[in-house]
């Protein structure tokens, strides 16, 4: 009884989620309306990408001039567009959508490439905030059976070189995490991973061996995989994690929010 109750209690909080970002359902922006966020102007990134005059989307809004592929930042920093559609921009191209956006202030409508991929390419914040389904990053996990020992392993996508599996045979279940970085050296016999979480929480495996795969280019691929204990499987589902290190290997966890929510949809398989 206890699990089912911390079961649902966790889908409940996933359920409660505000972001901006919809991951792999732009479909749930329509009808919303999208405030263009500040854009930071580097060496390489002049302006915001991907925002078209045409429904084609072949002609960039506004740009400077024919060399360039971005639209100045003062044209729409700071406007607000209100989604009305959200259509497959080509059958060839999964992972980009695109969405129509109309500024009912100017009574202008413009096109966006949305790419479910990365959300740091996103330059918009849901006013009002997007409230996520349950679900929402169940869709980054496979399900498989192995027919020889009818074991059920569920397994999330890699993602900036961590995994998550869960192998499940009748009523139990064990919980695995892959971690992995590339290296233009070898690292031969070394050992350790510690994950640091939020709430000053860490895992901390100083016995797990790092493999060394073979050479590609790369480099040459450092990864270790352990099985999590009770204890850790619980502060992965109550805190986000923020930094990662392999050996002496140290790296800062971006897509928080995902890796907390598919390790969360895991524990409800």
């Amino acid at each position: 009884m206890k699990k089912i109750i911390v079961v649902f209690a966790l889908l409940l909080s996933l359920s409660a989620i505000a972001q901006n970002f919809p991951e792999r359902r732009p479909q749930l922006l329509i009808g919303k309306e999208l405030k263009v966020t500040p854009f930071k102007i580097t060496e390489y990134e002049k302006g915001y990408k991907k925002f078209y005059s045409d429904i084609e989307m072949r002609k960039t809004y506004l740009e400077k001039d024919k060399y360039s592929s971005f639209t100045p930042v003062e044209q729409l920093e700071g406007r607000v567009f209100k989604v009305t559609a959200v259509e497959a921009s080509d059958p060839t191209e999964k992972n980009y959508s695109r969405l129509t956006l109309v500024d009912e202030t100017k009574g202008e409508t413009l096109y966006y490439k949305y790419d479910r991929r990365f959300e740091k390419n996103f330059h918009f914040e849901v006013v009002g905030g997007l409230k996520l389904p349950a679900d929402l990053y169940c869709d980054f996990i496979t399900e498989k059976k192995d027919k020889f020992t009818d074991e059920i392993i569920y397994s999330s996508e890699l993602l900036q070189g961590m995994v998550f599996t869960k192998i499940k045979k009748g009523a139990g279940a064990k919980y695995f995490i892959s971690v992995s970085d590339y290296k233009e050296e070898q690292y031969l016999g070394k050992k350790g991973v510690i994950i640091l979480l939020e709430n000053n929480k860490r895992i901390d495996r100083p016995d797990v061996v790092i493999e060394v795969g073979p050479e590609s280019k790369y480099g040459f691929s450092h990864s270790a995989t352990f099985e999590l204990t009770l204890k850790e499987v619980n502060l992965l589902i109550d805190n986000k994690m923020t930094d990662v290190r392999l050996y002496t290997f140290d790296g800062e966890v971006g897509y928080q929010d995902y890796f907390k929510g598919v390790f969360g949809c895991l524990v409800t398989k």
